[in-house]
């Protein structure tokens, strides 16, 4: 079942962005009714689903899933070391902690 902050600001996103359910649905290269299913039947979207659902909608992932606002440069960093192996996500998460540590 979808999370109901999520649902909120999902709908507040499609709200603001003025397009129909199943245009924002086919330019995320969902089905053309995926949106509406969503929001109608309530299912939870998979994770990769939702990030397609965030770019349609010029909005931050991170802000949709989570309603937490993170800069396009935080999210875009957080996208690539996501996808690295987990010793070296580690080793980057390492790194970070120096660099926040010393200033």
């Amino acid at each position: 079942m979808i999370n109901k902050a999520l649902r909120n600001r999902l709908e507040a996103a499609i709200a603001n962005d003025g397009r129909s359910l199943r245009e924002i649905s086919k330019a995320a290269g969902l089905g053309e009714n995926y949106l509406n299913q969503l929001l109608k039947d309530g299912k939870t979207p998979r994770v990769d689903s939702l990030l397609k659902i965030a770019r349609a909608l010029n909005s931050s992932f991170y802000w949709l899933v989570e309603g937490v606002d993170v800069s396009p440069d935080a999210e875009e960093i957080a996208r690539k070391v996501i996808q690295l192996p987990p010793a070296e996500r580690e080793a980057v998460m390492a790194l970070v902690s120096r660099i926040v540590d010393r200033h």
